[in-house]
């Protein structure tokens, strides 16, 4: 996520370098004279004068010392700051940058998406399973039954009672409880059979509807009339 333009904890080593003890240097040192107190403060243990390492923090804790050290020896301030490494070879740094508006786009999406999933919540939560048995029962000639197991979970306060029924043509026709009291059976699963008449195709889609009130939920699953 770095690139030349990302201002970060650094080290100007054309003006620090080289090194020299303030008693042995000449006009051919650099402003670094090489004290080691920003090593000394530094909470992870690196030495900022050897570049940008992963341990680094950007505490700010070596910008500080070596400033106070440069204040000491009047030498100008900001041998270590917080800069760009396009600013230390003598370029520009530009704030605005294609990366940056990639990553801003990709964390406006990123919170959108959890804001609506906290604001989009589901009043009933649905779950259907086939019969683990028998893939399909044939009652006689013409009439074949499919078993399943149905599921519900209301979330709105108040909510009891929730109407079960099926969509399709009237060759399906649905057993089983027409009504769900979620006193009793909130998140029970509870037995469903589905039963069609001269069913010419060898599967089809059933849909449950489910209501309770304003609230209405569906949910789809494979109806079987022959084996696959």
């Amino acid at each position: 996520m770095f690139d030349e333009h990302t201002r970060t904890v650094s080290y100007d080593a054309c003006r620090g370098e080289p090194r020299a003890n303030r008693r042995k240097g000449d006009a051919n040192s650099g402003d670094c004279i090489d004290c080691g107190l920003c090593v000394q403060v530094c909470p992870v243990g690196i030495d900022i004068r050897d570049g940008l390492q992963a341990a680094c923090i950007d505490c700010g804790a070596c910008i500080d010392a070596c400033d106070s050290v440069m204040k000491r020896v009047d030498r100008p301030a900001g041998l270590i700051r917080f800069t760009a490494e396009a600013e230390l070879q003598g370029g520009g740094s530009r704030f605005l940058r294609p990366r940056l508006a990639g990553y801003g786009a990709v964390m406006l999406v990123a919170f959108s998406a959890v804001l609506y999933g906290f604001t989009d919540t589901t009043q009933l939560l649905i779950e259907i399973r086939r019969d683990r048995g028998a893939l399909f029962t044939r009652l006689d000639e013409h009439t074949v039954c499919n078993n399943y197991r149905v599921k519900v979970e209301g979330f709105v306060e108040g909510q009891q009672l929730v109407d079960v029924s099926i969509a399709g043509d009237d060759q399906f026709e649905l057993f089983g409880s027409g009504q769900i009291d979620l006193a009793e059976n909130n998140a029970s699963w509870l037995p469903y059979r589905i039963c069609a008449r001269d069913l010419k195709r060898p599967s089809a889609k059933v849909t449950f509807n489910f209501s309770a009130g304003s609230v209405a939920a569906s949910k789809a699953s494979t109806f079987l009339a022959h084996s696959l």
